[in-house]
């Protein structure tokens, strides 16, 4: 799924003549980027502007060629059962209504231009901005290369791409509206570019929804990138946050690496590009004494536990970017039960509150995982092994993980605070086994499976990336 919208700066498109009035705008927007950036194109940009309708019919076809039916269904499988999307839900549909109706404007690294896609005059002049650090970027440092060799490592390695390349361009985009001054712009630098962005970055998906409900959202950075005019409040939280949070807080992986080290620092990490989103989230993960690798978890092949006809649909990794989506819904209170009173709502309140903590403590602590989904028939369940820095991590994370459950009105069963497990209304069970600093899970199981199931799912094997196997404690 995120690799279809990473291909957001790579997308085909055919040529369309050019508009002068564009090429002003683009060579304005280069002097811009060239001044703030300290580094000069090698060669001009084409720049083109698309209708709507061109845009979604070259949208469709690239989304048919990376991102197939059938592909696209079993992930989607996989996502329902993990409870990241409602049942039934059109996940790739979705994706191309979302990026049709968001994009403004792409770079396109095949014909070497970019597109505006919606057309104002100060839009483009911003925007033109984004994109052409995109084509910075692929002079640079061969964007599509590298897009490609984070899609062959999986969805974590993705989204912190996305967060390094969207981060860079807005980063550079809030930069260009401020007048340069010379000498005097690094030491104002901190004030009119670092602290705006800080801010953004904590805005909550309500507050998002709300600013563009108002009309707000396109006066913020992230705003010019996204558009405004898009439904985000139908977007289920991975889809929202995995087009939105690259935009909000990515940037603050630019400031943190400029801080360091300038911009040398930016382009040390385009060369050697993150490798988690634990580390894009957390930036300070990324060098010297705090540099947190994370683990390979390889999880073995299920079949022998199962019955014939089971197979292997889908295969990712979440990351704490994905265990934080999926642990944030603790820290919305559940709708009142009918007739609740105030002292029930002051309850349950106080609950949410308690859920809140554990859905910001569950994330954090992260250090690998993987997760695997099985089918036969309309039948799918999904087996997860993570690996956490810490014993507390790991319980941290369980116990989140179980108050989820809770919460969607399983029959919770502990047996301690190293096993536990949950009946759900369609028969099956969800079954969480921590040992030491790694936790187990399998989602959705029949219960005379999850026996043998976890006795294999608990052999899992975790590496250091790029490195020798760890000691095994799983």
């Amino acid at each position: 799924m995120l690799s279809i919208i990473l291909v957001l700066v790579a997308i085909a498109a055919a040529p369309s003549d050019a508009d002068p009035e564009l090429q002003k705008v683009v060579a304005e927007a280069t002097g811009q980027l060239e001044a703030v950036r300290g580094e000069k194109f090698e060669k001009p940009v084409p720049a083109r502007r698309q209708t709507k309708e061109e845009f979604q019919t070259f949208l469709r076809k690239e989304i048919e060629k990376e991102y197939p039916a059938d592909v696209a269904a079993r992930e989607a499988r996989a996502l329902i059962r993990l409870g990241f999307l409602p049942a039934g839900f059109d996940l790739r549909g979705t994706i191309e209504h979302a990026l049709a109706s968001q994009v403004a404007a792409y770079y396109d690294p095949e014909s070497k231009a970019f597109f505006v896609v919606q057309s104002a005059p100060f839009l483009d002049r911003i925007v033109a901005v984004h994109e052409l650090t995109h084509a910075l970027q692929d002079q640079r440092f061969d964007l599509d290369k590298k897009i490609e060799e984070a899609r062959r490592s999986g969805s974590d390695r993705e989204i912190a791409l996305t967060f390094l390349v969207e981060g860079e361009a807005t980063y550079t985009m809030t930069a260009s509206m401020i007048p340069r001054m010379s000498e005097e712009f690094e030491a104002v630098e901190e004030e009119l570019i670092d602290r705006p962005l800080r801010m953004q970055a904590r805005l909550t998906r309500k507050e998002i929804e709300a600013m563009n409900e108002a009309g707000q959202l396109a006066q913020e950075s992230a705003g010019l990138v996204l558009g405004a005019a898009g439904d985000l409040s139908a977007l289920p939280d991975l889809l929202f946050h995995s087009l939105v949070d690259p935009y909000l807080r990515g940037p603050l992986v630019i400031a943190e690496a400029r801080e360091r080290g300038g911009w040398k620092a930016v382009d040390d990490l385009f060369r050697n590009p993150p490798r988690s989103s634990e580390q894009v989230l957390h930036p300070e993960k990324l060098w010297g004494e705090t540099l947190d690798e994370p683990t390979a978890v390889e999880i073995p092949d299920l079949r022998p536990a199962l019955p014939a006809g089971w197979e292997k649909i889908h295969e990712d990794i979440l990351g704490e970017f994905g265990v934080g989506v999926w642990l944030a819904r603790l820290a919305d209170p559940p709708p009142a039960p009918p007739g609740a009173d105030i002292f029930d709502r002051i309850g349950e309140a106080l609950k949410t509150n308690e859920e809140s903590a554990l859905a910001e403590k569950g994330p954090a602590g992260w250090d690998g995982d993987s997760f695997v989904a099985y089918t036969r028939g309309d039948e799918t369940f999904v087996a997860l092994s993570t690996a956490w820095d810490s014993d507390a991590d790991a319980v941290e994370f369980a116990r989140s993980l179980i108050a989820i459950w809770k919460r969607a009105g399983a029959d919770v069963i502990l047996v301690d605070d190293l096993r536990g497990g949950a009946r759900l209304a369609d028969g099956t069970r969800n079954v969480i086994e921590r040992r030491g600093s790694c936790v187990h899970v399998l989602v959705g199981i029949r219960e005379e499976l999850s026996h043998p199931a976890m006795h294999i799912l608990r052999t899992s094997e975790r590496r250091r990336d790029g490195g020798a196997a760890k000691e095994a404690d799983f």
